[in-house]
């Protein structure tokens, strides 16, 4: 031990003045790092924080009429309905976009079903057209080139192209205002330190839930609390489930003197992180006012999807693995 000071005081001899000043500079500098980064998490927070505030004010204005009902499930409505779900979770992840266009054309889709339209949309149009409009319009409120998203949905169809070209500037200038809708995906992007595997699952989920019409009057912000706080407990129990089998192992190879490092968010070192990250700073993320209902509602529909099998294939999970890649 003697040896060790020595050693250390020689050291730091061999270094002078000059090396313990350099030494304390860059302390400082690591300090001035470290204060540094924090002020510009707080100011990012702050940001979000704001960002999440104009989006609770603004999307009541997107609610749909009192006296609108939701198709009912196995309905002819409801099967065009998930069709169009399909449709453009399809085209979506087949374009590597977000999955926000196909939320937001299924958002179109269902207002145009929603309110008793003028009659100058009442003409010969097609349920398929309106999908189609509706999936091309939400492609331009994301600033993509809607003329390419028609030709792509028509293909060498020239009449058809037209028809679904009429039929999208129809829809905007119904909506106008309206195209600005407010989406879950907003919210998820907006909430402050939640990681990026998080918002991705809760993203999925949200696009999952496109096909459960129940969900259809519920406000954009319950919905995206209600799948961050399922995605953070999916991650949760995905991490004991990797700990108990790591465990398990151990025990099995006589190796119980080594003792792993917990990396799940019930463990006793990171329970206060994940309860004042997002929730302690996120008015969304509230654990009094989450939903739990709505929280079940998602868990059922990620673990056993409700959507029907439609044009020959199941809308599921394992369709969305590219898109949230």
């Amino acid at each position: 031990m003697s040896g060790r000071v020595r050693r250390h005081s020689l050291v730091v001899g061999e270094r002078g003045p000059e090396g313990i000043d350099a030494a304390t500079s860059a302390s400082e500098g690591n300090t001035s790092a470290t204060l540094h980064g924090s002020a510009a998490t707080e100011e990012n927070d702050a940001l979000a924080l704001k960002c999440i505030e104009v989006l609770l004010a603004r999307e009541h204005l997107f609610t749909y009429p009192a006296d609108y009902e939701p198709p009912l499930v196995d309905s002819e409505q409801y099967r065009r309905r998930c069709l169009q779900v399909q449709r453009s979770v399809s085209f979506v992840r087949r374009l590597r976009i977000s999955e926000e266009v196909a939320g937001l054309s299924v958002a179109f889709y269902d207002r145009i079903h929603s309110e008793v339209l003028p009659a100058t949309l009442e003409t010969s149009i097609t349920d398929e057209v309106w999908g189609a409009a509706s999936l091309a319009l939400a492609c331009e409120a994301r600033e993509l080139p809607a003329a390419l998203v028609v030709i792509l949905l028509a293909g060498d169809d020239r009449a058809k192209s037209l028809r679904i070209w009429e039929a999208k500037q129809r829809l905007r200038a119904h909506l106008n205002w309206r195209i600005e809708m407010v989406t879950p995906y907003q919210y998820i992007r907006a909430i402050p330190r939640a990681p990026t595997h998080v918002r991705i699952l809760a993203s999925g989920i949200v696009t999952l839930a496109l096909t459960d019409v129940q969900l259809i009057r519920q406000l954009p912000s319950r919905i995206a609390a209600a799948a961050v706080a399922v995605a953070f407990i999916i991650f949760d129990e995905l991490h004991e489930a990797v700990e108990r089998s790591m465990e398990e192992q151990l025990r099995v190879h006589a190796l119980e003197r080594f003792t792993p490092l917990r990396t799940s968010p019930r463990s006793p070192g990171q329970r206060e992180t994940v309860a004042t990250t997002p929730a302690g700073s996120c008015p969304l993320m509230n654990p009094q006012t989450l939903d739990l209902e709505l929280m079940r509602r998602l868990l059922r529909i990620f673990f056993f999807s409700e959507a029907p099998d439609i044009a020959g294939g199941v809308f599921s999970l394992s369709s969305l693995s590219e898109t949230s890649t």
